[in-house]
């Protein structure tokens, strides 16, 4: 095969060596359409819970629906909804741990069969147990979703040659905020249907256990577990991968805690995420609550 090496700068600033050649496409790219994919689904399933929980409790529809509408006040849908924030954040630093040893495609085939199973089961959930039980049943999907991230980050490192990250990465994290836009107003106009908040639910459980089959069928860890992938993807991939030596650092964790630098990104990282949750669930709560819009007007009219 006809490889080129040249010197390449990387992420972390170390100038190494890396393989060039003229095999463009292969199975890696058809990998980063599954990876997007199941990005998409996340977004998707971030996307539509504060839609359904508003659904939930939205009493303007209790004359053209079939199924039960609650009377769950603003206290009770935030309590709801940041359940599922408590579990992201409680299983950040351990999924990130894990990645190494449980590999990629097992979190994220775990997290969407989870979230398949929690979906198919939660109308009877909220119909038995109250918004107690949809509290926890929110709190574990939060500690899936945990596991997204550093899932598709561990595959990106095994399918894809150093050089060809900074591409494709961006791409495949993006699938996630697509997913959450696109959830917006296909929830909202399932929840306008007789069967409202159950058939979000039922739906994102059908698209869900989709995903986990596809995902499960067609994808393979790493590049030496692919059937598919030929032996010249295999040797471009490998090669790559053995002239990319990472520079062994100590993480200087006295120094960043110390550099404004830090804190600054800190700030904009929490500053990001509270707009991005006040966008999610305190608008539309206002306008369903306060103003007496329906959630598919919210979603479907309005903020859309």
């Amino acid at each position: 095969m006809d490889l080129d090496f040249v010197n390449y700068k990387f992420e972390n600033g170390f100038v190494g060596v890396v393989t060039r050649t003229k095999f463009r496409l292969g199975i890696r790219h058809v990998q980063l359409a599954y990876m997007c994919l199941c990005a998409v689904v996340f977004g998707v399933l971030r996307g539509a819970a504060p839609v359904a929980v508003l659904a939930l409790a939205d009493r303007s529809r209790l004359n053209d629906t079939y199924i039960q509408v609650y009377n769950y006040n603003k206290s009770v849908q935030g309590t709801v909804l940041s359940s599922f924030l408590w579990g992201h954040a409680l299983l950040l630093l351990p999924a990130e741990a894990a990645r190494g040893a449980l590999g990629g495609k097992l979190m994220i085939s775990a997290a969407l069969l989870v979230n398949g199973a929690i979906y198919v089961a939660l109308p009877t959930i909220v119909n038995q147990g109250g918004w107690i039980a949809l509290c926890n049943a929110q709190f574990v999907l939060g500690m899936t979703h945990a596991a997204a991230a550093p899932a598709l980050r561990a595959l990106l490192l095994a399918w894809l040659p150093p050089h060809e990250r900074e591409t494709f990465s961006p791409i495949v994290y993006g699938g996630i905020q697509l997913g959450t836009i696109v959830a917006f107003p296909v929830a909202g106009a399932i929840s306008a249907s007789a069967l409202g908040w159950e058939l979000v639910f039922y739906s994102l459980a059908m698209m869900t256990l989709s995903a986990a089959a596809v995902w499960a069928l067609l994808t393979a860890g790493r590049p030496a577990d692919h059937p598919a992938v030929g032996d010249k993807e295999k040797e471009f991939i490998d090669e790559a991968l053995k002239c990319y030596k990472q520079k062994q650092l100590k993480t200087p964790w006295g120094q960043m805690l110390r550099s404004g630098a830090t804190w600054g990104l800190a700030a904009a990282h929490v500053g990001c995420s509270v707009v991005v949750t006040f966008f999610l669930t305190e608008v539309p709560a206002y306008l369903v609550l306060a103003r007496g819009f329906t959630v598919k007007q919210v979603w479907c009219e309005i903020l859309l």
